[in-house]
């Protein structure tokens, strides 16, 4: 639901009211009538007691806890903020044993209930899911007439074995989630579903190692999530690549050593997501449209060689592109090119300015806003937990990395501050961030050599819990060095790990 324009801020605007319908979907075993209140004179208090502990125990037998996930996330969901879970439970019979129709919940939520720190967040969109926990789905039933109002559809986690083919008549259905379905074995044949496109199939068995052919014909799908479905090499079929509306692709946890050489045809694609993907060994080029890619905890990935490091510089030069013939990202996040990567990798040798902590200091050339050869920095931390517990949290469990560039001159002027929410999966740390920032994002009131000093600090927040910031580092980029060695000035052999010697200034030796 779009909320109100400055809905924080109308006092006119009090809350909302959520409601949802449930209905039967299986019929339950049935239930003795409580005869408690009809007890003849001549049953003993025990046996009535008895009775009344049998009663009790079918009535939690047939109590139903339905659940509420409110979110807030962005327009185009490339952030999701959870804002509160909800719940209720009812023990109406009538609704268990098939004689009852359906139950509407309503929920009437205060504006006031909505985290502060959730104020400042610039989601629009307020998103609710709805569940129960005796939750049986399994049998999904036919599609009668041709369902034009329906936009998403999520069936994540039931007990469904099959999609019947009139699923096709949900011809305006943009979001289809089969997450967790680990009953669902099968999807029709020539599935087509002319306006879809989100496709989320975590943790599927429908793959069996390899990617079916049917979804390689979703031509209209941006988001495609296919982590943990056991994907083997050679399970991602090049027609993946004929996806050309795709903008995200989430491949999380699986077993393919490699992935597509067509990839680079993905034009539009913007995140890719390939963490814990164990055996994977190599990334082939990437389109230069990919502004996030996230190879953390990829433990034989080779990242030394010069072709990752060549495509993600391309990237950077496709971004100033974009940014100087005024097309702008719809996020933020998309506005720099984003690595996440294992700190097990090392860093990179070419990075000139390191420092121990959370906070670098990097010196800017005389006229470095005119010196066109200059395209911007390369920053970079490392996330460490905390060896005690964080007494610093946040009011909700969000996992984001953050940071801050500063120009100094005669005074301090701030410049520049995102959030970044990596996909999360487990409590895998320690991560490495590196961020490609183009320097036409500095505004032109700072292009002055009065500012010769650039400062980036680092923070970051793992499931609300603050997290330490182990190192961090910022490099300027020159076109002539990538181009005058043929890419091979952003290649060199990474620098072991961060656990290196530090002289007193700061400086790794």
């Amino acid at each position: 639901m779009d909320l109100p324009r400055n809905c924080y801020e109308n006092n006119d605007f009090l809350g909302i009211a959520i409601c949802c319908v449930y209905a039967p979907l299986d019929e339950c075993e049935d239930i003795p009538e409580n005869d408690f209140a009809h007890k003849s004179e001549n049953e003993s208090d025990d046996e009535a007691l008895n009775e009344y502990d049998d009663f009790l125990e079918a009535e939690s037998s047939i109590s139903t806890e339905l659940e509420c996930q409110l979110s807030l996330h962005d327009r185009y969901g490339f952030s999701t903020l959870c804002v509160q879970h909800l719940s209720f439970r009812t023990t109406c019979k009538c609704y268990h044993d098939g004689g009852g129709s359906e139950q509407m919940w309503v929920i009437f939520y205060p504006k006031a209930a909505i985290l502060e720190s959730c104020h400042t967040n610039p989601s629009i969109f307020l998103g609710a899911i709805f569940m129960g926990c005796r939750n049986h789905f399994k049998y999904f039933p036919e599609i009668l007439e041709n369902m034009e109002n329906l936009r998403q559809l999520h069936l994540n986690g039931t007990a469904i074995k099959e999609l019947p083919s009139s699923i096709e008549r949900l011809n305006r259905l943009q979001v289809l989630n089969l997450g967790r379905c680990k009953n669902l074995v099968t999807l029709p044949e020539s599935i087509c579903l002319c306006s879809l496109k989100e496709l989320d199939l975590i943790y599927s068995k429908l793959m069996q190692g390899v990617v079916l052919s049917d979804i390689c014909c979703l031509y209209s799908v941006e988001v495609l999530d296919l982590s943990f479905c056991g994907i083997d090499e050679g399970g991602i079929p090049t027609e993946i690549c004929q996806l050309s509306s795709l903008q995200e692709l989430l491949l999380i946890g699986n077993l393919f050593r490699s992935i597509p050489a067509g990839i680079n045809q993905l034009s539009r694609l913007r995140l890719l997501v390939l963490g814990n993907c164990q055996e994977l060994r190599q990334i082939p080029v990437l389109p230069s449209s990919l502004r996030v890619l996230d190879v953390q905890s990829c433990k034989r990935l080779e990242t030394s060689s010069g072709l990752l490091w060549s495509s993600l510089f391309n990237c950077f030069k496709s971004l100033i592109q974009d940014l100087e013939c005024k097309i702008y990202p719809l996020e933020k996040p998309f506005a720099r090119v984003n690595l996440i990567i294992s700190e097990s990798c090392g860093i990179p040798n070419w990075i000139s300015h390191h420092k121990k902590g959370a906070e670098v200091v990097a010196k800017l050339p005389q006229n470095w806003y005119k010196n066109d050869d200059l395209l911007g920095f390369v920053l970079y931390s490392v996330y460490y937990p905390l060896d005690n517990e964080s007494e610093e949290t946040l009011e909700n469990d969000a996992t984001y990395f953050e940071y801050g560039l500063t120009l100094r001159g005669h005074e301090i002027q701030f410049v520049d501050k995102l959030q970044f929410y990596p996909s999360f999966y487990g409590n895998v740390v320690p991560y490495m961030w590196m961020i490609y920032y183009p320097k036409y994002e500095i505004g032109k009131k700072y292009h002055s050599n009065k500012w010769r000093q650039l400062t980036a600090s680092f923070c970051g927040y793992l499931r609300g819990k603050a997290v330490k910031v182990e190192e961090c580092g910022i490099h300027l980029i020159y076109a002539h060095d990538h181009e005058q060695n043929h890419g091979k000035a952003m290649i060199s052999t990474f620098a072991g790990n961060v656990k290196r010697m530090c002289n007193p200034y700061g400086s790794f030796v």
